[in-house]
């Protein structure tokens, strides 16, 4: 008869960080941690009172932290003063606080990463109103927000930074005098815009106009001329992705689209543009958008091209942002259309720092 392991976590550094805490104070304001983030439920306790110590400026000590636990009716339940008095007796390093607080964190997102598992095989088992995709898309959803939550500590100190920022601005010019180009971001295929923006930078950009003005075909070309350096992933909602493909053949070939249309296509044109193309079309991935998509399998399939593709960065084009947002299951719950945009371009925004 097998018996599960035990659940994940590690006494010692939650002892250890709260150790740290009673023996300097301050390590509260440098560590990323939650009381939620402990197992043991007196060590959760313990460290609920030393947060409501320091909110309410008050110094954080064993005489201090004792009459707080007596307050709150939790000073035996805990292990009275024998425990806190014992708590640092096995504390390596008060230096390595931080250390201890990132395996309290790691552990405590294997114990969520559990029971997202716990409850996502209890719906699977369960045949509830969810289809098998939808259930899908939760666990997915959940995986997300646990990866955010991962115990990334997302504080920094300005003048941490400053070293990194020069040292970029001096590889930046290092490039511009070795090629004699300055140094852009992905290139749009269109220099006076390149300019404008340095080249398409990590991040999400809008592109907007009235029907019939050929957004389509601006981000097609700029997807095709992202794809001659990094993977591009683009999503279609308006068009197939062989609609697509047979825009960019035709804008190569200088062919109208009509003439492939009614058969009068000069066909070795067009084969001419096809081998042309290649090497772009191999980094480009062509999807054809529908209520299913979500911004994770989006993601899933963006990282997929990257590790295919072995590549650091890709850019990611959807066609369009209030299709999608009308059609997609995952929204279903909000009523209006803004407020489904609004969604689906903040969790694009996440995504594009994600991937870069």
């Amino acid at each position: 008869m097998s018996t599960l392991p035990p659940v994940p976590h590690s006494e010692e550094a939650e002892r250890a960080v709260l150790a740290s805490v009673l023996l300097k104070p301050e390590v509260l304001d440098e560590i990323e941690i939650s009381t939620t983030d402990f197992y043991l439920e007196r060590h959760q306790v313990i460290f609920e009172a030393m947060v409501e110590l320091a909110a309410d400026r008050q110094p954080v000590d064993l005489r201090t932290l004792q009459a707080q636990l007596e307050q709150r009716g939790a000073f035996q339940q805990i292990g009275g003063h024998a425990y806190l008095a014992g708590m640092d007796l096995d504390l390596p390093d008060l230096g390595r606080v931080e250390t201890y607080a990132g395996i309290v964190r790691e552990r405590a997102g294997r114990r969520r990463l559990l029971e997202a598992a716990q409850r996502l095989a209890q719906e699977a088992y369960g045949g509830g109103e969810l289809t098998a995709g939808e259930l899908a898309a939760r666990f997915g959803r959940e995986l997300e927000e646990l990866e955010d939550s991962g115990g990334v500590d997302s504080r920094v100190w300005a003048s941490d930074l400053v070293g990194g920022v020069l040292e970029d601005a001096a590889e930046r010019r290092r490039q511009r005098e070795e090629t004699g180009e300055a140094v852009l971001g992905l290139k749009t295929s269109i220099p006076r815009l390149d300019g404008l923006l340095c080249g398409l930078q990590r991040g999400l950009y809008l592109l907007a106009g009235p029907p019939g003005m050929g957004k389509t075909s601006l981000a097609l070309q700029m997807a095709l001329e992202a794809a001659r350096e990094v993977p591009v992933v683009f999503v279609t909602y308006e068009n197939t992705g062989a609609s697509l493909l047979q825009k960019a053949l035709c804008a190569r070939a200088g062919l109208p689209i009509r003439d492939v249309t009614r058969g009068y296509a000069d066909l070795e044109k067009l084969r001419v543009a096809a081998e042309e193309l290649k090497p772009v079309m191999e980094r480009l991935v062509l999807i054809d958008g529908d209520s299913r998509l979500t911004v994770g399998r989006l993601r899933a399939r963006a990282r997929r091209a990257l590790e295919v593709r072995r590549a650091q960065r890709c850019l990611v084009v959807i066609d369009y942002l209030q299709l999608w947002a009308k059609v997609s299951r995952e929204l279903r719950e909000l009523t209006d259309v803004r407020s489904k945009v609004d969604t689906l371009g903040g969790e694009l925004i996440s995504l594009a720092r994600r991937l870069d």
